[in-house]
């Protein structure tokens, strides 16, 4: 538990780093270009590549994990480098292609995104599209150098590279506004997620891997690998076809619709991208190892005891955001051209999104525990499952509910999954306490509901007592924070759990025989 919970903490103070940033630069979007068409045209332009990227990069990731522990475990590292090469290799030309041909498709690809824009939207949409496509190739590649570095455990520069897009990203829209436009911005992500790429190609050269020559390398385990790659991309990519629905029905609603979507969006990834990406990146090479020992126990052990860990922090994490909606995206978003309506409308997303965030996070750690075992068909069936779900209730709430509609059926979606997810996944799981489990989790869910009103009763106060401004704003969200984090975690231990105070006490009794 204390390498766990040292590589989580590492990764968790990056992530923390590159989501403070990344929330820096939507504010500045927001900010310099407000809830706008030129805003809804870049989010969608947006859309292809980075979902691209993320769900090829994200899959080879995920797979190259357990190859190198299992070939780690075995002495093996210049056999595994070999097959992530030839992968790599392939990977390259796949990404190339994907990229030439949606320079091509571009017009009927963002008329597929967004089908309700205008002409004029249309247009300028798909020229963000082909400013930014050719950035699938760097965050691609990147993306397999971080299962690289993952695998070995060496977890910091591949959560840093994050935090140099975003800086890329902030500075372009800083100097577009003025002189560029929308397009500028556009240029900056491309800048960004080259920078990226090559961060981490620095990264895993010193590690000894060469994209280029080597050793020769196993062909038909570098093939499976590729087989496996399929249904492992669809699995991940469910996410991104969640968030392609929201922003495709979205687009027939009012302008700035798919801002407020995107922008409630960014707020619930905060604690998912900080929080809950750091467990999943640090615990997924644990289950992969005590998978490939075919240790039962103690993989089912490991994954309970890590969803324990993330509904802990994340079921007061949703009714937090709720309770302090308000104020949240008036310190994050609400100046210059972000004005009240667009607040309000965030807001109103903001609602139905907290509730899906903890199924959200659920769903992480699910999928790798999965390709943990080499099950790539069970996540790709639910996954299937959870999208059908979410086109019918889009198409059934999106007539008489608009935005919320859709926000609502984008948390039905996720918690589906979760639940489908959940259940086939029983069988791997050999405790037999899993109603223990439910017990811990309603705890979870009655200290945050106490919490919850508290927080409210104290945020009324404050409001009246402190200043309206950022200052006022910021005072208000840090002493809510603060006194939750306090009531909640008291009301635990009066509850019963104190599990995460026994390891509070391990980890001092450590230090003290240190």
């Amino acid at each position: 538990m204390s390498s766990l919970a040292k590589a989580t903490g590492i990764v968790l103070v990056l992530n923390l780093l590159s989501k403070t940033l990344g929330f820096v630069r939507d504010a500045t979007l927001a900010a310099y270009f407000g809830a706008s068409q030129a805003t809804d045209a870049y989010l969608v332009a947006y859309t292809l590549p980075y979902s691209l990227q993320a769900v090829f990069g994200m899959s080879f990731l995920l797979v190259m994990v357990p190859l190198l522990t299992r070939h780690m475990a075995q002495g093996r590292k210049k056999a595994a480098y070999g097959i992530v090469r030839g992968v790599s290799l392939r990977l390259l030309l796949v990404l190339c292609g994907i990229v030439i041909l949606g320079e091509i498709l571009a017009v009927p690809l963002t008329r597929l995104l967004a089908p309700g824009f205008s002409v004029e939207e249309l247009t300028l949409t798909v020229n963000l599209t082909r400013i930014m496509l050719p950035s699938i190739v760097f965050m691609g590649v990147a993306m397999l150098f971080s299962g690289i570095l993952n695998g070995e455990k060496r977890f910091a520069l591949a959560a840093s590279g994050p935090a140099l897009a975003n800086i890329v990203i902030i500075l372009s829209i800083v100097l577009s506004a003025r002189w560029l436009g929308i397009q500028g911005v556009a240029y900056g992500t491309l800048l960004g997620f080259a920078g990226f790429f090559l961060m981490l190609w620095i990264g895993v050269r010193k590690r000894g891997f060469h994209l280029l020559g080597g050793e020769p390398y196993d062909r038909q385990e570098a093939g499976q690998v590729l087989r496996d790659i399929l249904p492992v991309t669809l699995s991940v990519s469910v996410n991104q076809i969640f968030l392609m629905i929201a922003r495709g029905f979205g687009s027939s609603l009012n302008p700035g619709t798919i801002a407020g979507l995107e922008f409630a969006g960014r707020i619930i990834n905060l604690p998912i991208g900080v929080f809950t990406a750091a467990v999943v990146t640090a615990s997924y090479p644990l289950l992969a190892e005590t998978a490939l020992r075919g240790d039962r126990e103690a993989l089912s052990e490991n994954l309970l005891r890590t969803l324990r860990l993330i509904l802990l922090v994340m079921v007061p994490a949703a009714v937090g955001i709720v309770v302090l909606r308000e104020p949240l995206i008036r310190l994050l978003y609400q100046r210059g051209a972000f004005d009240y309506a667009a607040a309000a409308l965030t807001g109103e997303v903001l609602v139905f999104y907290a509730w899906g965030m903890v199924a959200m996070s659920v769903n992480l750690i699910l999928t790798r525990a999965y390709f943990a075992v080499s099950n790539f068909r069970g996540p790709l069936i639910a996954g299937l499952m959870a999208i059908v779900i979410h086109i019918l209730a889009s198409s059934t709430l999106v007539g008489g509910y608009a935005h919320q509609g859709l926000a609502s059926a984008y948390a039905l979606a996720n918690l589906s999954y979760a639940m489908l997810l959940l259940a086939g996944y029983r069988k791997h799981l050999v405790t037999k306490n899993l109603k223990t489990e439910g017990k811990v989790v309603l705890k979870f869910v009655l200290a945050s509901v106490v919490m919850g009103w508290s927080v409210l009763s104290l945020k009324g106060f404050l409001e009246n007592l402190l200043q309206p401004g950022i200052g006022g704003v910021l005072l208000l969200l840090l002493a809510c924070a603060a006194v939750g984090a306090v009531i909640y975690f008291a009301f635990l231990a009066v509850l019963g759990y104190d599990e995460y105070l026994n390891f509070i006490r391990k980890r001092r009794n450590k230090e003290e025989i240190r």
